[in-house]
């Protein structure tokens, strides 16, 4: 269960950062190019995994980490920061 939970996070975060398309006239979607974001205030915010576990942790304790998202350089766009720790050896694969 731990591990179904570990993955779908680590899913979701990559299919956002796969769907991402980093050319130089990039179409999003259907609707066309996605308005760029500019005029974002100075603030990080941070999101951290809990201390207890969401069901029965591993034999290694629970995975760790944090989601860090701060306005890009110039208040353009956003920048995210990915960390995960004590990953369990079996469900993966994670890279470590």
């Amino acid at each position: 269960m731990r591990s179904f939970a570990v993955s779908s996070a680590l899913l979701s975060v990559f299919t956002l950062a796969a769907a991402q398309n980093l050319t130089a006239n990039p179409v999003t979607g259907l609707l066309g190019d996605a308005q760029v974001t500019t005029g974002n205030p100075d603030v990080t915010y941070v999101a951290t995994f809990p201390a207890n576990a969401f069901s029965y942790p591993g034999p290694k304790g629970n995975v760790k980490g944090t989601v860090t998202a701060k306005a890009g350089p110039g208040g353009e766009g956003v920048e995210f920061t990915v960390n995960f720790s004590n990953l369990p050896d079996a469900g993966g694969p994670f890279c470590k």
